[in-house]
């Protein structure tokens, strides 16, 4: 390549700006946009490349020798053309664009071929995952109130729960005089599973309510349904949130004590 080439074209060697343009051929039977664009890059480098040598060849200056002994050039004088597996980087190059463009084509032929891979397809399986999903969280809710609703109602016939809020919000009430039946017990148990949504120990929750204990954590709604309603409650409130105290019992005779801070409970006294 010549100076004159090199300042008003794209020097690239003749042998790498052929393996660009079939590279970029290649890249263009591709799904993937980006790969896509990444193979029209390379077409139109290797075509400015080879446009600009072909140019540079034409109007290159002969020289003063090589004009006056254009004539004696005889055929035998003339170099032989050096075929493409002649240089060792060119036949590198050419075997690096076979291994990574054909597995490259091979990936977007199959995916283009797969009757899985339509859009119809892949829906028709998200929605059978979809499925599937709530089928298994309705098993695993059946299964939880199967499991706790007949040990809640075992512990919980003398519960008194007369919260007016939770009556109206469809909570079940309870009265230590009448008990509580098993279709109440499975409402409940089923109506804590939904409070307790989206939580990784879902059912760890109820099954220390259905036990009849209260821990660090737990809503107002679970400690009413684990000890029943309070018979004192002492609330704060401050810039910082509510803080209530809970009171279970009479304090003479000794009670509980539960604590709460933004309607989660911190803390236990006994």
């Amino acid at each position: 390549m010549t100076k004159q080439a090199k300042k008003y074209g794209l020097y690239i060697p003749k042998g790498l700006a052929i393996t660009l343009l079939i590279v970029g051929i290649l890249l263009l039977f591709t799904s993937n946009w980006v790969v896509i664009l990444v193979g029209l890059f390379l077409i139109v480098i290797s075509i400015v490349a080879l446009v600009s040598k072909k140019n540079s060849a034409i109007h290159r200056p002969a020289k003063k020798s090589e004009a006056t002994h254009v004539t004696h050039v005889t055929a035998k004088s003339k170099p032989s053309k050096k075929q493409w597996y002649s240089s060792p980087w060119k036949v590198i190059l050419v075997v690096f664009a076979v291994l990574i463009i054909l597995p490259i084509v091979a990936a977007s032929v199959n995916q283009a071929t797969d009757p899985t891979q339509t859009p119809e397809a892949k829906q028709a399986k998200a929605d059978e995952n979809e499925q599937q999903q709530k089928q298994e969280a309705a098993r695993v809710y059946q299964e939880t109130v199967d499991t706790y609703a007949p040990i809640y109602c075992a512990n919980h016939q003398d519960i008194t729960v007369n919260e007016s809020t939770l009556d109206a919000q469809g909570w079940p009430m309870a009265d230590n005089q009448k008990g509580i039946t098993d279709d109440e017990c499975r409402t409940l148990v089923g109506l804590l599973y939904a409070q307790r949504e989206g939580y990784s120990n879902q059912t760890a929750w109820i099954k220390s309510v259905s036990e009849r204990k209260v821990a660090i954590g737990m809503t107002k709604i679970e400690v009413v349904y684990a000890w029943g309603s309070p018979n004192d409650i002492n609330k704060t409130t401050n810039s910082s949130g509510t803080w209530e105290q809970w009171v279970f019992g009479n304090p003479i005779y000794g009670a509980n004590y539960v604590y709460f801070d933004n309607d989660l409970v911190t803390s236990i006294q006994n």
